[in-house]
């Protein structure tokens, strides 16, 4: 039995992680996102409720810490486990089902790395390459969110300026606290030997939406604008030199025994931005990426150019890590699709010099079903992720003029994924290949009607929709 914090109470979900049972229970999910060169975030408008937080946000360029593991090694999870709609979510870092919103917890007894007394569940920058940030101070740098938090023992830190690795120093540059009174802090550290110095900003009530945007600019300035206000600091001399890196999310500043006690911290957004001083930048993420025209085996894809002072000459259209089109145009069609098959997208800009813009938000879609005879369809698209898990749900259709009993639909499964349970059918399978028959109650199907029924299982690292759909 595997047991998931959701916010204050502790659910059970036995090795079907998908028992039938669950199909009634909201799951609290997860998401997140993050750019390493001019970064769009979504609007919390945009935001989808049912994907994991790689749905919402671009963490392509992001390494999570979460605060499970052995004494001095916290749990980590790449990029390259994040990113897409079916990407890693936990109790700790999740996608609020009420808003969209990239949700962190961590308690205060939560796994701590050998630095530091506190534990997390927070984003780490990376480069496209999947080494760790550290950028040269140089330059311009900003860290830009939109935040939220409902539950603070004392304070927490929601983003930070850190030195980078292989440096002298573990330290941050600067930290930006959230307390639970609504002040906002920004602690800049004194040296690389550690002392901080903390600077008031303004207060936010508690669980009101705030944006901030943290950076450092000219080799020597940190500024920090919150909710539209910006202040700058002198960096202190002794931090030329080192490398640097952001961090963001849900970096609880207490401590304690409690598994129950801790913070939660909610982003609607969130972007990275670096220029060298050259006035380089990436081109803005596409917006309104919408999925229309399905057939039985492809998909049309449409979607909005941003302008902005650096054009896109192309794009690229992403399922989950993997580039699947180019075009030159704001539209594309996905073909050789499997039919009946569900498939999420994600779409780039990229400039005359290759520089790559971030993700759009997701957009869903699912291949029409291939039929039996011209009698019956079927379409097959997944109505619940639980990060290790899924619910599929199936509409079969009856578009002949009399109505037909008897059926079954049969399907692969990728070999990572399972049937677990079902609703209003019955499954057999012979390896991944299965068969789900109507029960007595369901065996006819008025003419012009459909019938729909579901049926929940595992998955291994991301859910692969099911393959070599047909209804008979």
């Amino acid at each position: 039995m595997a047991h998931y914090r959701i916010r204050g109470r502790t659910a059970g979900i036995g090795a079907g992680a998908l028992a039938l049972a669950l199909l009634a229970v909201p799951v609290i999910g997860v998401s997140m996102a993050g750019t390493a060169a001019a970064a769009g975030a979504p609007s919390a408008a945009t935001l989808n409720p049912n994907v994991a937080p790689g749905g919402n946000f671009d963490l392509s360029r992001w390494e999570l810490q979460l605060p499970i593991g052995s004494a001095g090694s916290p749990t980590t999870i790449l990029p390259s486990s994040l990113e897409g709609a079916n990407g890693f979510q936990d109790s700790y870092f999740f996608t609020d089902t009420t808003d969209g919103s990239m949700s962190f917890w961590d308690p205060e007894n939560g796994v701590t790395t050998p630095n530091s007394n506190y534990a997390r569940s927070e984003l780490r920058e990376m480069n496209a390459d999947g080494s760790a940030a550290n950028w040269s101070i140089p330059g311009t740098h900003t860290l830009s969110a939109t935040v939220k938090s409902t539950e603070i023992p004392d304070h927490v830190c929601v983003g930070q300026i850190h030195l980078g690795q292989n440096s002298t120093s573990t330290k941050p540059l600067a930290e930006l606290y959230y307390y639970s009174n609504g002040q906002i802090v920004l602690g800049i550290e004194d040296s690389p030997s550690g002392g901080q110095t903390p600077h008031t900003i303004t207060s936010v009530p508690l669980g009101t939406q705030w944006s901030y945007v943290l950076g450092l600019s000219g080799g020597n300035t940190i500024n920090l604008t919150v909710n539209g206000t910006k202040q700058s600091f002198a960096m202190p001399s002794s931090f030329t030199g080192y490398p640097m890196y952001f961090k963001a999310g849900d970096y609880d500043q207490s401590s304690g025994s409690s598994s129950t006690v801790g913070a939660a911290v909610q982003f609607y957004a969130l972007s990275v931005y670096h220029s060298t001083g050259g006035g380089s930048t990436a081109p803005a993420t596409p917006s309104g990426l919408a999925v229309s025209g399905a057939t039985s085996s492809s998909l049309n894809l449409a979607w909005t150019e941003a302008n902005n002072s650096d054009p896109a000459v192309s794009y690229k259209v992403y399922e989950g890590s993997t580039v699947v089109a180019t075009s030159t145009t704001t539209s594309t069609t996905i073909t050789g699709l499997a039919s009946g098959s569900s498939h999420t997208y994600t779409v780039t800009a990229v400039d005359s010099a290759g520089v790559e813009s971030t993700r759009s938000a997701s957009a869903n879609g699912t291949t029409s079903g291939s039929t039996g005879g011209g009698n019956l369809s079927v379409t097959i698209a997944k109505t619940k992720d639980f990060g290790v898990g899924y619910t599929d749900t199936a509409t079969v259709t009856n578009s002949t003029g009399s109505a037909m009993t008897g059926w079954n639909v049969q399907f692969d499964l990728d070999p990572s994924e399972n049937i677990e349970s079902s609703a209003n059918v019955t499954y057999t399978n012979s390896g991944n290949h299965y068969t789900l028959t109507n029960t007595s109650s369901d065996a006819t199907i008025p003419a012009g009607s459909t019938l729909t029924f579901q049926f929940s299982g595992d998955y291994g690292s991301s859910y692969i929709a099911p393959t070599n759909v047909a209804v008979s």
